[in-house]
Parts: structure tokens; sequence; C-alpha cells
């Protein structure tokens, strides 16, 4: 998939080198892969901007909703790539981190203010965080140049590590300092970089997949290849997975934590109504009135690409629970 299958081919080579479980990290061996990598990325995406001036794809483009989607490859039918941001006292309390803080029944009074946690939190995002925010002045690091700011970045660096000052809003490490930062643009050799010194990081970002809501366009797209009825993409264990998967068996104490996405949410039109999809001439087209049989995104093989890579922490939403979760009854998946 998207950073061409030389970067799998030497991560894999170089990364996976023993089956038995990883004790200790390798930096050395990361490093050296961040640097290849890092080069790669460089070729690729110059020859990913060519292509995208030939065949008229944008290299990015901005929903009316804030998301932020980015091209990063060609699929095997010459098919363009994008990825995308994927869519608090009531969120703490659901996954029972307000157990945890100062105050609390546990006694535990964590809040990530230890020195030790200082910049070991990470986020890739769809751009550059409002590091001037009232909830998050001074503590982030934003480590590359994105050309913009970003509400989706903002706002999911302050479910992280958002101070209080609005208490309702409070992140989840809300006393973490200097959280890293990144656009998700070269992710991978930044993630390479990173992963000796991180313990986690966010990714709330990922492949366009099936249906999709171009909502700056007012339609429906399906992003499968020409005459199919499902998106190959989704359940597809591709080149990016197996780099994530060898970046944590080489960091074993570094968490890769990734959102599984809205694509269950996403069915498309109704039968009988327009739509578009991509033609053998890898352009995206009006194809007329959505016909029976293509899939609505509504069954259970519905994460793609790196969401299912096997070392990482990928997570789905529920809807808020503000007393805490007690019973399975209490969970309702999210719409």
């Amino acid at each position: 998939m998207s950073r061409m299958l030389t970067l799998g081919i030497f991560l894999v080579s170089v990364m996976c080198t023993r089956v038995n479980a990883q004790t200790k990290t390798n930096r050395t061996l990361l490093e050296k892969a961040s640097s290849e990598t890092a080069l790669q990325e460089q070729k690729d995406y110059l020859r990913l901007k060519s292509i995208a001036t030939q065949k008229s794809w944008p290299m990015l483009t901005k929903g009316k909703n804030g998301s932020v989607a980015r091209l990063v490859g060609i699929d095997p039918a010459g098919n363009p790539i994008y990825t995308t941001t994927l869519d608090n006292l009531d969120g703490a309390a659901t996954i029972k981190t307000n157990l945890l803080w100062p105050g609390a029944s546990t006694g535990l009074n964590l809040s990530g203010s230890s020195a030790n946690m200082r910049g070991k939190l990470g986020i890739w995002d769809g751009g550059r965080i409002l590091n001037t925010h009232v909830e998050l002045t001074g503590r982030v690091t934003q480590k590359d140049n994105p050309a913009s700011l970003e509400d989706h970045s903002t706002h999911v660096a302050g479910i992280m590590v958002n101070s209080g000052v609005n208490p309702n809003a409070k992140g989840m490490a809300f006393g973490a300092q200097q959280l890293i930062a990144y656009d998700f643009t070269n992710h991978m050799s930044e993630m390479l970089a990173e992963a000796p010194n991180l313990l986690i990081s966010n990714h709330s970002y990922g492949t366009i997949s099936g249906w999709y809501y171009n909502d700056s366009e007012s339609r429906w797209e399906f992003r499968g290849e020409a005459n199919t009825n499902e998106d190959y993409k989704f359940g597809y264990y591709d080149n990016d997975a197996r780099m994530w998967d060898s970046i944590a068996y080489n960091a074993p104490f570094y968490l890769i934590v990734k959102a599984a996405g809205n694509n269950r949410d996403l069915n498309g039109p109704r039968e009988g109504e327009k739509y578009f999809r991509y033609n053998t001439a890898n352009s995206l087209i009006d194809a007329g009135l959505r016909p029976a049989g293509i899939s609505s995104n509504d069954g259970y093989d519905i994460l793609p690409t790196y969401s299912v890579a096997k070392n990482v922490l990928t997570v789905g939403a529920v809807n808020p629970i503000s007393g805490g979760y007690l019973q399975p009854a209490d969970v309702a998946v999210s719409t």
C-alpha cells in the first residue's frame, strides 16, 4: 500500500529477525530504519505528487466537519489511497480513568505529572495543534511543521492531556507535560524515531475504505475497486500494518493506540440513489444509481488496513457512561 512496498520489505527484513518476544528496545535498529524510511518517504511523495497531477487527484481535502484527508499512496488497482482523521469527564468515567486521579477511591493519585512521564506521550493527527489553547499552553511540543492548525488534532490532544481549566474538559492525563506531536504525513519514519522514547501514542486516523461521504461535494463515494461490491481494504493486513507491528516488536515498552474508525456508520446512499466510484481508469465518476449488492459496511469485517495490526491497541467507540461501566448492558456502540 501507500508508502510503497520497498519500505515494508526493508522493515520486515531487518526488524523481524527473531520470533521470540522482545524484552529490550532495539534503539540502534529503530534509528537506522527511521533514516532509511524518511528517505523513501520523500521519494514516494515526489512520485505520488507527479502521478496526482497527471490524474487530477487532490493531495489534500478538508471536509466541512473538520476532517482532513491526505493522499498517501496508490493501491494495486491504481486507485488513490487517502488517510483521513476519524471522528469529557464522561469519557474518563466510561473507561474509569477518573478512578486513578487524585482524590479518587483507589488512592493512586495519578495525573501524568511525574517527571518520568515528561515527553512520553505522543500524538499523530491531521495537522498542527493549537498549543496556545488555555488547556494546553506550554504542554505540547509540535516536532514537525504542519501547514495549518486543525481542530481535530487539538481536540484529540485535549482528550489526552487537557489541564482541566474547564473541569468538564479535563484530559485523561491532565498533568502530563511535553506531549510529542506530529501530523500523519510521514508517520512511519517519525514513529520509528520516537519509539525508543515514547510509552504511548494516539492515532485517530485511518485509510478511507468502502463508503465515504464527501461533504464538500455533498455526495456518497464508494472507494472500492472498479466492478467490485466490497472494498478489499477491510480486514487487509497491509504493508503499513506490518510496519507498525515491526515497530511495536522492537520497542516493547511502547504502545501504539489506533482508532478503529467510523466505517460501521458509513453505509452509503439508499439503493436507487446517486453515487460515485472509481472506474477502470482510476477516475472518480458519477456511477449512476446505487444497485443492489454493494456492501453497506455494516458487518463485522470493517477494520481497514493497519487497524488490524496485531501488536497495537485498536479501540472502537461506545457512548459515554457517566457513572462508569458496571455491567454489559451499560455499553452501547456509538453512532
